[in-house]
């Protein structure tokens, strides 16, 4: 499977960070310093903790993904969360085009206080008919998230058309906690109405990608470096045809993305997705919500596929 650089190699994550750099950052987000005493009682999940004195979730470089299979609507209100390990690539979507939507955006403990605008980018390589080798396309969407809480957002498009390669499709994904004052019209460009029906490739050339991939880039790349933003979870994802246990397979479904901290040991099977309350809920406690940074996108084949 092709792949590409890390996104903005020079840019680490805030969980990359020294401890010293960190604690300058969540200071200039008006946050407490590392080791400074705070009030109220932290919230505590199943195997998780919002730490209040060591590192926050938000710090955590690791990612955790599980994935949901599309099920009836007539099924029992819990649905299982598989880990990738236990799923079956699809090599039916070999050559098929794809659509890539995202359907759910959680902070649950990001740098800052109160609202937050979330800019979320998603690269891609995309086959084009005729070439030698996967066209990189990218597409970038800003969203506004209280502290805690989650994005108004389901089904959102990000790329119609995806065509998968014979080796599958790579993607990568991050997300920037944007709160530099005069990026204001930056992030309001990336809510407007055309950027909100996605990027269809089934209806763009070659020759078309390459320059909106570029300002694409190029604007991400002008928010990091702007004093303030940070950026909190990244992801290479390369889902593949390969059926080992340590693959990410390419098939049709939700894939959750999760930050957690690695010496966790965090276990899917402690977790259901609740229909009804449409949320992640402990399998042994369903008023418990999932307490991590997540977002999940869906995989589904593009109409007349």
């Amino acid at each position: 499977m092709n792949s590409f650089p890390k996104l903005y190699a020079d840019i680490p994550t805030i969980g990359e960070l020294s401890a010293e750099d960190a604690a300058c950052v969540v200071r200039e987000l008006d946050l407490a310093s590392a080791g400074e005493t705070r009030t109220g009682q932290p919230k505590i999940g199943a195997g998780a903790t919002r730490s209040w004195f060591g590192t926050r979730p938000y710090e955590y470089s690791n990612q955790t993904i599980g994935f949901l299979e599309f099920v009836n609507a007539t099924t029992e209100n819990h649905v299982s969360i598989q880990s990738l390990g236990n799923v079956s690539p699809d090599s039916s979507l070999k050559g098929a085009a794809i659509d890539i939507r995202l359907d759910r955006l959680r902070i649950y403990d990001y740098p800052g206080r109160g609202k937050h605008q979330i800019v979320v980018q998603f690269k891609a390589n995309h086959e084009l008919s005729g070439t030698d080798s996967p066209e990189p396309v990218v597409f970038n969407q800003a969203f506004d998230v209280n502290e805690d809480d989650a994005a108004g957002v389901i089904g959102y498009p990000i790329f119609n058309g995806l065509v998968v390669g014979k080796r599958g499709v790579s993607f990568q994904l991050c997300t920037v906690n944007a709160r530099n004052e005069t990026d204001e019209q930056l992030l309001n460009a990336l809510k407007s109405e055309s950027v909100k029906a996605g990027l269809n490739l089934l209806a763009t050339s070659q020759p078309v990608l390459k320059p909106f991939v570029d300002v694409g880039r190029g604007l991400v790349e002008s928010l990091l470096k702007r004093n303030r933003n940070v950026k909190v979870q990244e992801l290479f994802l390369g889902l593949d045809f390969d059926d080992a246990p340590l693959a990410a397979p390419m098939r049709c479904g939700n894939y959750i993305v999760v930050q957690v901290k690695e010496s966790q040991n965090f276990d899917w099977n402690g977790w259901v997705f609740d229909k009804h309350r449409w949320a992640f809920v402990a399998k042994d406690n369903p008023t418990e919500i999932l307490p991590y940074n997540y977002f999940v996108f869906r995989v589904a084949l593009s109409p007349g596929s």
